[in-house]
């Protein structure tokens, strides 16, 4: 029984072996053909570079509150996410936070960052709800020239929050201000600017660069003279490594490490320079980036003119793990010459890690045979590297070498690879909103009103108040006087004094009558009160649906 066991053992064993080893063969396959991202972790594929958006690529830093107390919690890390989404459905290219499950954060591609301040916030409580109104200072650093190039104070009002729920509150006005800046023309047009294009594959025309005439050398005695013609180059959030093709200034390196465009090249004597890629080719992974002009050569490596066979002693020059392991040396041979589609590689047991790529493959002598590409990284397989020929990569690059280097390829760098604006702008702050519109609403109607008596006052002619004034004085005094010469008893006055009682009453009422008419007069010799500038608000209205009518009512 324990031989049988055993014997399972071995054949399950023998099948796992198998299947591994299978794994390890597709994996590699894909690899080989593009059809995979490459083992190493930090750097861009060529998929994702295809499909970069031409628009400028937008961050997200922080939100600072400047504030006395913020009991809302606009710093929380989890605006920022918030942020990007809704800058990323609003159609802008924002970058960062694309898959926080999965470690995936793109924030270093970001050709501008947006930042903001709260520097207002004012809150009510109004029965059970809460009403909050809030001012973002807005800004736009451009990365390239460390230069805020836009700011805005935008405002935006809630009236109808919840009680007791700060993230929610923090998070409704925060998306409230930043839908206010993403109206503004001024963001719009910075953002929908677009990049300056990267050359891709057969974008070219056939070019020739300076031949480096290096001394003839011996690794690894010589280490020191061939390192120094190697490069650590950063990228967004690559890094990866490259070697100098020509003493003024042009880099090889694979075509992965410079994804993103924005490149930065370290020098093994401690200098950082900004860099461009002057040509692409995704194909073959391989890119040519310039320093721009030079004052005076760089060290540089000359290229290997033999063809490699296997068993050939070769060395591997790069990053392994980062800057820290900077201009490392790993020894290997080449262990096979690959021809999968139209891609030719060199397999190779050098020691390859993640930052080695785009760095150089030399011979004993120290002359490049090959630019790093990838390495598969799978259980059943060690040591499995892969370089692209060098005459293979220039070919894809349509460069030969030559007694000087074509004047497009080592011109003087742009300012920046996306340039949004070359001033910075302020725009006009948003208008402050109101917690109380109805109160509001009330006290500009009896403004209005105040104002159109003013204006009616004004028009009034001077005699209107004496004649009105007159004119009650002269109708009661009529009244007076028709109660006093009332012509009831007159059975005992002669004629004489009759004709005199009858007189001073006719006179009373003339003058009631003139004196009511004087007072109406007044009235109107009045100009009418102006129209109102201020919309009541309806007291009620009719909304009809399709099965009803509703009567909705105002009590003001």
């Amino acid at each position: 029984m324990l031989d049988t066991g055993q014997s399972e053992m071995s054949r399950v064993g023998a099948c796992m072996f198998g299947v591994r080893k299978w794994i390890g063969c597709a994996a590699l396959l894909m690899t080989c053909l593009g059809l995979s991202e490459p083992a190493v972790a930090d750097e861009a594929g060529p998929t994702e570079h295809a499909a970069a958006s031409k628009k400028v690529a937008v961050g997200f830093s922080n939100l600072v509150a400047r504030l006395d107390t913020d009991e809302i919690g606009f710093a929380k890390a989890e605006f920022r996410v918030h942020i990007l989404e809704v800058l990323r459905a609003a159609g802008f290219n924002a970058v960062g936070a694309e898959n926080l499950v999965f470690g995936k954060d793109e924030a270093e591609r970001a050709d501008v960052v947006l930042g903001g301040t709260v520097k207002e916030l004012q809150c009510r409580k109004l029965h059970d709800r809460l009403r909050c109104g809030v001012g973002i200072e807005w800004q736009l650093l451009d990365r390239e020239r460390d230069e805020v190039v836009y700011r805005v104070l935008s405002r935006y009002v809630d009236l109808d929050l919840p009680l007791h729920n700060d993230s929610v509150v923090g998070r409704r006005l925060v998306l409230g201000a930043l839908s206010s800046l993403m109206g503004r023309e001024g963001f719009i047009r910075l953002l929908n600017a677009e990049r300056l294009p990267l050359p891709d594959d057969d974008d070219f025309q056939p070019a020739t660069f300076a031949a480096c005439a290096a001394a003839p050398r011996e690794l690894p005695a010589d280490f020191d003279e061939i390192a120094n013609g190697t490069v650590i180059i950063n990228s967004g959030a690559s890094t990866g490594s490259g070697f100098t093709v020509s003493p003024d200034g042009l880099i090889m390196t694979a075509a992965h490490v410079v994804s993103t465009g924005k490149v930065k090249v370290h020098a093994r004597d401690g200098k950082i320079v900004p860099a461009r890629v002057v040509r692409i080719s995704h194909k073959q992974d391989v890119a040519l980036v310039s320093v721009g002009a030079l004052e005076k050569p760089q060290p540089c490596l000359a290229i290997e003119p033999e063809s490699q066979t296997p068993g050939a002693d070769v060395y591997a020059i790069g990053s392994p793990g980062g800057e820290e392991l900077g201009f490392s040396l790993s020894r290997g041979i080449v262990s096979g010459l690959r021809t999968i589609g139209d891609l030719e590689l060199i397999q190779t047991d050098a020691s390859i890690s993640p930052g080695n790529s785009g760095g150089p493959l030399v011979s004993r002598q120290g002359r490049v045979v090959g630019v790093v590409s990838r390495k598969i990284a799978e259980h059943a397989f060690e040591g499995l590297g892969f370089a692209i020929p060098i005459h293979a990569g220039l070919t894809a690059l349509k460069l030969e070498p030559g007694s000087s280097s074509t004047p497009s390829l080592v011109q003087a760098l742009p300012v920046s690879v996306a340039t949004v604006s070359k001033r910075s702008v302020t725009d006009r702050p948003d208008p402050k909103g109101s917690l109380d519109p109805e109160g509001d609403h009330r006290r500009a109607l009896a403004e209005d009103y105040a104002r159109r008596l003013r204006e009616q006052d004004a028009g009034t002619p001077g005699y209107v108040v004496p004649l009105r004034v007159g004119g009650v004085c002269l109708a009661l005094a009529g009244v007076i006087g028709a109660a006093a010469t009332g012509l009831g008893g007159t059975n005992n006055l002669t004629r004489s004094e009759y004709e005199s009682l009858r007189l001073k009453n006719d006179l009373s009422w003339t003058g009631v009558v003139l004196g009511l008419g004087a007072f109406a007069t007044s009235y109107l010799l009045v100009p009418d009160l102006g129209p109102p500038s201020v919309a009541r608000a309806r007291r009620w209205f009719l909304a009809a649906g399709p099965n009803n009518l509703r009567l909705n009512v105002r009590f003001q």
